[in-house]
């Protein structure tokens, strides 16, 4: 009777471990597959957040256009150039729809300030878009 016992939960514990193997290799494989695929796309990715973090300044500096010092006030169309720039290289190589990104349809700051009176979530609609491509790298 005791044999039997001792039988029973040595299976238990090889079944057990065998399913913590293969576990642990389901879970090893998702880690090698984001690493594989984060090393692919790591340029693109900090192109996207760099991005990202000058629209939040443009967007942090337009609704603080008073508070802020003369020299950042004189940066902001250069700002706003630089990301149009870089968001129309992204489209050229096909990973951003630039053509039909709301930013695409402003050809000046003067524009841009219109579009942020009428639109205080117009750059943060923008920014959504970026964020959204780099969660495409990883689906």
């Amino acid at each position: 009777m005791i044999e039997l016992i001792f039988i029973a939960l040595t299976t238990i514990a090889t079944i057990s471990a065998a399913i913590a193997a293969w576990m642990s290799y389901l879970t090893s494989s998702r880690a090698l597959s984001f690493q594989k695929n984060y090393t692919k796309n790591q340029h693109l990715i900090t192109r996207l957040n760099i991005i990202i973090s000058k629209l939040r300044t443009l967007k942090y500096m337009m609704e603080n256009m008073l508070e802020i010092s003369d020299d950042k006030f004189n940066s902001i169309e250069s700002i706003f150039l630089e990301v149009k720039a870089e968001l129309e290289s992204l489209g050229e190589i096909g990973v951003f729809d630039y053509s039909s990104s709301k930013i695409s349809k402003i050809p000046s700051l003067g524009e841009m300030v219109d579009h942020m009176a009428k639109n205080n979530a117009y750059l943060f609609e923008v920014i959504d878009e970026v964020e959204q491509k780099i969660s495409e790298v990883f689906k």
